[in-house]
């Protein structure tokens, strides 16, 4: 494919990011990173989060997260301490499935991005 262009499941069916809008509809998925001090930071996410969503996940594959929320099964990701060959695929994605990725202040994505909303 090319950027722009948008993303594909099989090549055939357009990935679209959901149609969700309001928090409290979100199912939203917190990365599980290895590191304990951002680990702890993830747990206050969630806690944070657990009463304004409509549910949390814990999928610890980046790579599976991001395409679910590129094809609508997921709303939302975050996660902290993260390497690039984790997230740059999936946020290319996201993107071209009409989702927005930025880092956790809310600044857009870069390769070095290593804290990631989206």
């Amino acid at each position: 494919g090319i950027k722009g262009q948008g993303a594909f499941l099989n090549g055939r069916q357009k990935l679209q990011v959901g149609p969700v809008e309001l928090m409290k509809d979100a199912i939203v998925n917190a990365g599980c990173p290895a590191d304990p001090n951002a680990f702890d930071a993830s747990m206050k996410g969630m806690k944070a989060l657990s009463t304004r969503t409509r549910g949390i996940r814990v999928i610890a594959c980046s790579a599976v997260t991001l395409a679910w929320l590129a094809a609508g099964r997921l709303t939302a990701h975050f996660g902290y301490d993260l390497s690039s060959w984790d997230l740059t695929a999936g946020a290319l994605l996201i993107q071209e499935a009409g989702g927005r990725v930025t880092d956790l202040d809310g600044s857009d994505y870069r390769i070095e991005t290593r804290n990631m909303l989206c």
